[in-house]
This record gives C-alpha cells, structure tokens and sequence, in this order.
C-alpha cells in the first residue's frame, strides 16, 4: 500500500492520493478533505473499507503481521460508533 504526502487541490480542499498493490485493481485513487488532516483521515477510512469488502478480506485471507487485525476499524465498528456518536448529541 502506497500513501503520498497530502496535497492542496487548487480549490482550497486537499486530496491524498493512495494504492493498494498486490490484489484486485490496483488503480491509484484518493481521499479528499476540507484539510489536511481530514484528507488524511478519510484516506485511511477508505484504504480500510477497500480492504476489508475485497474478496481476499470477505474470506479472511488478509492479515498483518500474521494476525486478522489489519489495524483499520471494520465496517461493524463503524456503524456502532455511529450509533454511540447519534445518540450522545
């Protein structure tokens, strides 16, 4: 997995461009914020949904470092957070 320096857009938002080797397509995509740092952020929300909806994560065939735990949250955590979030406001 490739991920670039962040970089302004030209239209006052930035783009983190990404690539994810070795599996499916590989085509260089990227996540896009208000900043820096929520380009960033959204980037790594991506990688990890890409990641773990591919056919290799349905079947449990990715890991790191020899564990299941890629170290992005899932999609199950995402909706639980979610729900946490709604329901403190």
């Amino acid at each position: 997995m490739r991920v670039p320096q962040r970089f302004p857009d030209g239209n006052d938002d930035y783009f983190c461009p990404f690539q994810i080797t070795g599996m499916g397509s590989e085509q260089v995509r990227y996540g896009a914020g208000v900043d820096a740092s929520q380009a960033v952020w959204l980037t790594l929300k991506m990688i990890g949904a890409l990641l773990y909806s591919s056919p290799e994560g349905k079947k449990g065939d990715l890991s790191w470092f020899g564990q299941s735990d890629l170290g992005f949250r899932t999609p199950g955590e995402f909706s639980i957070c979610n729900k946490r979030c709604i329901a403190s406001r």
